[in-house]
């Protein structure tokens, strides 16, 4: 999805995620890595690969207010829709980037430990 000057929705955040759900992990050693970790993203098919995209974009865009700071309304919704959503200033970070992750249950049911799966939010 391409926002431009957009704003995303929590509409859009519960279609993408709607799709993000039935992105299967990997069949390698990439237990606790988020989807969007090369050792996660690299071994997905490429239309996979895209609904990480989609869905990263679309989140970052939503939990972020026109100026930079994070939405707190926007997070607070999200999480309280099960979506575990964290945003804040990295620790580390010189130019005040913010850093976060979201938790989505998955319908993966083949494996307990693989039905939950994070999307890195780093540094925008």
């Amino acid at each position: 999805m391409n926002f431009g000057e957009k704003k995303s929705t929590i509409k859009d955040v519960d279609k993408v995620i709607d799709e993000f759900k039935n992105v299967k992990r990997p069949d390698m050693d990439n237990e606790g890595d988020s989807a969007n970790d090369p050792d996660f993203y690299n071994y997905l098919s490429e239309s996979d690969k895209k609904i990480v995209d989609d869905t990263t974009e679309t989140i970052k865009n939503y939990i972020k207010n026109d100026d930079g700071s994070p939405n707190k309304r926007a997070i607070t919704l999200m999480n309280k829709r099960g979506y575990k959503t964290t945003l804040h200033i990295g620790q580390y970070s010189e130019n005040e980037e913010l850093v976060g992750s979201v938790e989505i249950k998955t319908d993966n049911k083949d494996d307990e430990d693989d039905d939950l799966i994070s999307i890195n939010l780093d540094k925008f």
